[in-house]
């Protein structure tokens, strides 16, 4: 059995072939880019990283992606700072802090994600699988439940002992098992400690004996937990985040790939988002991210909608519109596309304030938000000519938020204590921070 190998490296960095990285692996990536999204991109002999960020495994190799917002970064910073930023968007329900502040190099992501669906599972066994209601057809030596001729004629013309029937069993063999079942087999065919195989061997032996099955994105949508299931979804969560990551094929052993991979933009949106709901302040009243039908959209043309990423409801009836961008802001200016984009929200939304925000390494560069107007172009002059004139009021600011306490320690912020540091910097009343949790 091959050990494991480990390269780890930083978003956008390229991953040159050599001893550890091959053209094979290079063929195996390319099969975790689907629906629209491209974890790797090919150049000349290696390939390139994206704004995706985890872990990746290829046969035996390892590959760790890590974000970073500056030029040079130090991995164990930044694999602490992923790990924080996971458990606090609630990708990872992890509880386990040792893992978070682990030291350890070749530690990585895929590892973690097991380790925890494992957990969560042997916890659900120990208390007990739920059981369900279901339709068996069957040959049975007596009769029960529903007589069918056909199957009944075609099975049992000499054992007239017999009845084939469908009858209504009660077992724990159902839809939900089947996916455990297959997170399992995953499981089993990426580890490679001989151990962890066998704590995955244990467990599949305590659940019931169930069929293959190729688990589709539609199976998982379909799947509604209920009353006596409700304890499962911390557990089904994982088991759909780990099949969703599989390449095609995978669950049936066709492939050897598999990825726990996150976007950036949308890991950082939802993280800014998080660390705003965990403040209480007398001048909000509610903060809400992109979800359907709860009155964020904005009407722009025929039934087409802008959609803010985060829309924080002040107590006055007024607005403030953040839009989240995980990339560096060079020369302290914003792109003309991301300035039109806040026009747009500022003008639809009616928002009294709308803030392009970008992160930043450097804890000092972080400080109060700058407001300024936007120019309208709809006046005219003594003269009659249309002129830019400003819009009475500051409305649009550039602001770049550190989410490290302090350049020498690297402390992390807790949500909440950054959430109050961004209503703050945008001019709000002074806020007071919820219970927060330990630092990760």
């Amino acid at each position: 059995m091959n050990a494991i190998k480990h390269i780890e490296c930083f978003e956008y960095d390229k991953i040159p072939f050599g001893d550890l990285f091959t053209a094979e692996h290079r063929e195996q990536l390319f099969k975790l880019n689907k629906d629209k999204k491209n974890f790797f991109v090919g150049v000349d002999r290696g390939v390139k990283c994206t704004e995706f960020v985890g872990t990746v495994q290829v046969n035996d190799l390892r590959i760790t992606v890590l974000p970073k917002t500056s030029r040079y970064g130090d991995t164990e910073l930044w694999r602490s700072t992923l790990f924080h930023l996971l458990k606090h968007t609630r990708e990872l329900p992890l509880h386990k802090l040792g893992y978070v502040n682990s030291k350890n190099a070749t530690f990585d992501l895929i590892e973690l994600y097991f380790d925890t669906f494992l957990s969560s599972l042997e916890q659900l066994i120990a208390k007990g699988l739920v059981k369900r209601y279901r339709t068996q057809e069957s040959n049975q030596p007596c009769l029960k439940g529903k007589l069918l001729f056909n199957q009944h004629i075609k099975h049992n013309l000499v054992h007239k002992e017999r009845f084939y029937t469908a009858h209504t069993t009660y077992d724990a063999k159902h839809l939900i098992h089947q996916v455990f079942a297959e997170t399992l087999e995953v499981i089993r065919q990426h580890s490679r400690s001989q151990p962890y195989k066998s704590r995955v061997r244990r467990t599949q032996e305590r659940m019931p004996e169930l069929k293959r099955l190729k688990i589709t994105k539609a199976m998982l949508d379909g799947i509604r937990l209920d009353r006596k299931t409700a304890h499962y979804a911390e557990c089904f969560n994982l088991a759909r985040l780990i099949l969703m990551n599989c390449s095609p094929g995978l669950n049936l052993g066709e492939v050897n790939v598999f990825g726990m991979m996150f976007n950036m933009f949308d890991l950082w949106e939802r993280y800014i988002l998080r660390c705003l709901q965990s403040v209480n302040s007398d001048c909000v009243e509610a903060v809400k991210g992109q979800k359907p039908n709860d009155g964020t959209q904005l009407s722009f043309w025929e039934n087409r909608k802008l959609k803010p990423d985060i829309t924080v409801i002040l107590k006055n009836h007024s607005r403030l519109i953040i839009d989240t961008k995980w990339k560096v802001l060079k020369d302290k200016l914003p792109s003309i596309a991301d300035l039109r984009q806040m026009y747009a929200y500022h003008h639809f939304g009616k928002a009294e304030k709308t803030l392009l925000l970008y992160p930043s390494s450097d804890s000092s560069e972080s400080g109060s938000f700058e407001f300024k107007p936007f120019k309208s172009i709809f006046q005219k002059n003594s003269d009659n000519l249309i002129v830019p004139e400003y819009i009475s009021q500051p409305c649009c600011a550039i602001g770049e938020i550190s989410i490290f306490e302090d350049n020498d320690t690297k402390r992390l912020y807790q949500p909440a204590e950054l959430g109050k540091l961004i209503l703050q910097y945008c001019g709000l009343e002074e806020t007071t921070p919820v219970t927060q949790s330990t630092t990760a």
